[in-house]
């Protein structure tokens, strides 16, 4: 063995040696570009379902470094346009870690990063399949069903009042005739005549006749005044319930019209007539399918588990081979990380600028989340934007993504909000202030946008009545406030859009609407009165028999008080001469 050493180590020896070293880092120094390119190639071709291609790559290694250029990325929902261009990058890389085979790039720069940017040629992989979800927005139809189909099964509360209303008339009734009953009659009058015509004879009976027949007469007057008392109470209680009665029966009387008015209007506004700015929803499901697109697709870049999910697999060495053994380090390093990154995105109207940190497909091991934040003021068409946030995988079973976004005076030009169907509505022009903010904790979304449009001009196409009375609507707005939820999950995402152009179709559309809700409520306020007429005629016939009793009672009243009268008249001292 060492015979073979010292021939290597001769002149000839090592020169051969030499010349094998100088072969292997020549041929490593003309394939690593190519290998460089390919892999970016081809690694992103597989992250984004659509054609990445690379114009060049090189490798430095006094400093380490890869310089890219001409990277465009193919927006896989529109194979001619790339969805990011980056016209030069530079990777600058940390030597000690590539020692210990990882790529660590301490410093990037990207320059000339370009969104939306047509391709001389097809990104497309595979004939991807056709999005059948129809575009546009359907108009309501302004045909209303008739009362009868409105009040089919339907429970009206003006007839449960006439019900309730003729129950308790009956119940009323019922109770008066048992009180009046009890109630001092034509037989207690007649008896207190048979005591006054008893004492007035004794009166004949000299002194002590006279002074005994005064103190029974004022026992009488004392009877006669209490049930007069009793009386009085009693009229007054009918009275009052009367009263009460009278105004529950024209209470009832006014139901129906005031119901059918409550049911022509719940139509009008909910029903075949409801109208809201139900238009925005296209675009605002659109937005959210494409940004969430790509959010998934960028879940392997910031989490291996996420890449490896339901891929899980054990797989056992091979008998002999042994095992690895990574003993823990003090400061860990993924195998991946990009520490940060300075990235210019050329915009049509300028340039935003912003810096990305901590990016690693194995963010459990580094202990920290990807962040990023952006800035640009003073752009053509837009005067500032604000975006910052990040994507938090360090306990990859619970992400904790965030992102706050502000774009102040965007001066938006013929946006499609509907797009096709029987009302095509475009932005034709506005300034708008756009907030959105929110994120992922978990598998459950949050986020929130607000946009606030001034000087926004509204075109609507279409034919018919119904799409000329919400063009004429929208052609009125100058200002208006625009706000959507989105929530749900990333797989299954749920929107909400609510506008305050809501309560400007509403009424465009009750405009248009408004001879039918006339006639419609008409009809409803016949046919709802007619299912009431029976309760009511009931009604109003134990009303009249409950105030006829005030009569019989008013006689008695009158009869005790001819005979009180007389009782006083009777108990009045008398002259012998």
């Amino acid at each position: 063995m060492a015979g073979v050493v010292r021939r290597w180590l001769r002149p000839k020896g090592l020169l051969l040696l030499g010349a094998v070293l100088v072969l292997l880092a020549g041929g490593w120094w003309l394939l690593a570009d190519a290998v460089v390119r390919r892999a970016v190639e081809g690694t992103g071709t597989a992250l984004v379902g659509a054609r990445v291609d690379l114009a060049r790559a090189e490798v430095g290694l006094f400093p380490p470094r890869v310089v890219l250029d001409g990277l465009e990325v193919t927006d896989p929902d529109a194979p001619m346009t790339n969805a990011v261009a980056v016209d030069h990058g530079e990777l600058r890389l940390d030597g000690g870690a590539l020692l210990g085979a990882r790529f660590v790039v301490d410093t990037a720069r990207l320059d000339g990063v370009r969104l939306h940017t047509p391709r001389a040629r097809s990104g497309a992989l595979a004939r991807r399949p056709k999005d059948e979800r129809e575009g546009g927005f359907a108009l309501p139809s302004i045909d209303l069903p008739d009362a009868g189909e409105i009040l089919k099964d339907h429970p009206l509360k003006s007839v449960a009042a006439g019900d309730a209303l003729a129950r308790d008339l009956k119940a009323a009734r019922a109770a008066w005739e048992a009180r009046i009953e009890a109630l001092p009659g034509p037989d207690r009058v007649e008896d207190y005549r048979a005591r006054l015509k008893a004492l007035q004879g004794a009166r004949k009976g000299g002194l002590e006749g006279a002074l005994r027949t005064a103190k029974d007469l004022k026992s009488l007057t004392r009877d006669v005044e209490a049930d007069l008392k009793t009386l009085r109470g009693a009229g007054d209680d009918l009275k009052g319930d009367v009263a009460d009665y009278r105004r529950r029966v024209q209470e009832v009387a006014a139901g129906p019209a005031a119901e059918a008015r409550e049911l022509a209007r719940r139509y009008a506004e909910g029903g075949a007539f409801g109208m809201g700015a139900a238009f925005l929803n296209e675009t605002a499901e659109r937005w959210s399918r494409t940004a969430l697109a790509w959010y998934r697709r960028l879940d392997p870049l910031v989490s291996r588990a996420a890449r490896a999910a339901g891929k899980a697999r054990v797989e056992r060495p091979a008998r002999g081979r042994g095992v690895d053994v990574r003993f823990p380090e003090a400061r860990p390093l993924p195998t991946f990380l990009v520490r940060e990154a300075a990235v210019g995105v050329t915009l049509p109207g300028g340039t935003v600028t912003g810096t990305i940190r901590d990016a690693t497909p194995d963010p459990a091991v580094l202990g920290r989340p990807l962040t990023f934040a952006f800035a640009g003021d003073d752009l053509k068409g837009l005067d500032a934007v604000r975006l910052e946030g990040a994507l938090d995988r360090v306990d990859p079973a619970r992400p904790d993504d965030r992102v706050d976004l502000r774009l102040k005076g965007v001066r938006v030009k013929d946006l499609a909000l509907a797009r096709g169907g029987a009302l095509p509505v475009t932005l034709a022009a506005a300034t708008a202030d756009l907030a959105v903010t929110g994120g992922r904790r978990g598998d459950a979304l949050d986020v929130k946008a607000k946009a606030d449009l001034s000087g926004a001009r509204f075109e609507a196409g279409g034919e018919g009545k119904a799409a000329e009375a919400v063009g004429e609507a929208l052609a009125g707005v100058r200002r208006t406030r625009i706000e959507a939820d989105l929530t749900g999950t990333p797989r299954a995402p749920k929107v909400a859009v609510r506008s305050d152009l809501d309560r400007v179709l509403a009424g465009a559309m009750r405009t248009l609407a408004q001879d039918r809700v006339k006639a419609l409520e008409a009809d409803l306020t016949a046919a709802i009165s007619q299912r009431l007429d029976a309760r009511l005629a009931d009604a109003r016939a134990s009303l009249d028999a409950l105030e006829g009793r005030a009569g019989p009672l008013a006689e008695r009243r009158q009869d005790l008080n001819g005979l009180l009268a007389d009782a006083v008249d009777a108990a009045r001292p008398r002259l012998p001469f």
